[in-house]
């Protein structure tokens, strides 16, 4: 594995480590003598002292989103320009920033500095994001990229987001689906694509097109998934409206499905804002549980404006 490579993935390890809470894996990020000065202001020096900040701030916050946007590389020192999200004493922040990560000899972390902005973006001339395949007044679509990792495992990783698939998915899991993703885009030209908010480029979940396996035909299915923290604000309501009038004026498709579990009553109702009605019910085996589930659908004939 080349330097850079193995850089990089230090760095989304220690972004990960925060999404997941999981202290342990600051060990083999870090040098023993690491020198790490927080964006806020404060500084620690050894790993001892970071392993302690990590557990007090982790005790009254959570880290929402640790979205890494590029790196730039110089022999042994990566920049990292990323976008933060946390929820602290019960307040939800968010800002751009970057990190000037120094690596030693044996690969881990010796030196890492934090810089922040909160400046509000603002677009005097209007905004266009150049890989949007999908926009709507507060968002665009765009294809994911290994880039979003880390934004992925918050949404697939959150019990409370997964429930109706059993449970939170491993690394692993998370990694098998943004491939099956990539591969998606490849081979149908669709799948489902990362959400991401206009005010802030921040990717909040994900939502597309993908092929379902439903009685013996497949079916172009709208699927969607968004981070916990965006709830309840319309958000998934507004991409999947836009996905399926992309699937009938893009991809000329006569009917666009929702396949969803009988106990996820938020989905249901974003199928329904979508102008979807239940067509049929079956049961899906799923981690070795039987979960019924409803057949949502949507005819371009039953849609006045695509």
């Amino acid at each position: 594995m080349s330097s850079v490579i193995w850089q990089e993935q230090i760095i989304r390890d220690y972004f990960s480590a925060w999404l997941l809470k999981e202290g342990r894996m600051l060990e083999t990020v870090f040098s023993e003598d690491i020198r790490y000065s927080e964006c806020y202001g404060p500084e620690y020096h050894g790993i001892k002292q970071v392993r302690a900040w990590f557990a007090d701030w982790n005790k009254r916050g959570t880290v929402l989103e640790w979205t890494i946007k590029r790196f730039i590389h110089q022999e042994c020192i990566t920049v990292a320009e990323w976008f933060f999200q946390c929820e602290y004493d019960n307040t939800v922040d968010g800002f751009d920033g970057v990190s000037i990560i120094k690596f030693d000899a044996n690969g881990k972390i010796e030196e890492l500095r934090e810089f922040q902005s909160k400046s509000e973006h603002c677009f005097p001339y209007g905004y266009i994001a150049s890989d949007a395949i999908l926009e709507t007044d507060r968002l665009y679509l765009r294809e994911m990229k290994q880039t979003d990792y880390a934004s992925l495992c918050s949404i697939l990783q959150d019990e409370a987001v997964m429930y109706a698939y059993e449970g939170a998915f491993s690394d692993a899991e998370v990694q098998a689906w943004l491939e099956k993703q990539v591969k998606n885009y490849e081979v149908y030209g669709f799948g489902l694509w990362a959400v991401v908010l206009k005010e802030t480029h921040a990717m909040i979940g994900q939502c597309g097109l993908t092929m379902q396996v439903y009685g013996d035909k497949q079916v172009l299915e709208v699927g969607y998934l968004l981070q916990k923290a965006f709830w309840h604000q319309g958000f998934a309501a507004e991409a999947a409206i836009a996905c399926r009038n992309y699937a009938f004026e893009k991809l000329g498709t006569e009917e666009v499905f929702s396949i969803i579990r009988d106990t996820n009553i938020a989905s249901q109702n974003v199928a329904k804002r979508n102008g979807m009605t239940v067509r049929d019910e079956f049961v899906k085996h799923y981690r070795g549980v039987e979960m019924p589930h409803f057949v949502f659908s949507v005819k371009d004939t039953e849609v006045v404006f695509h």
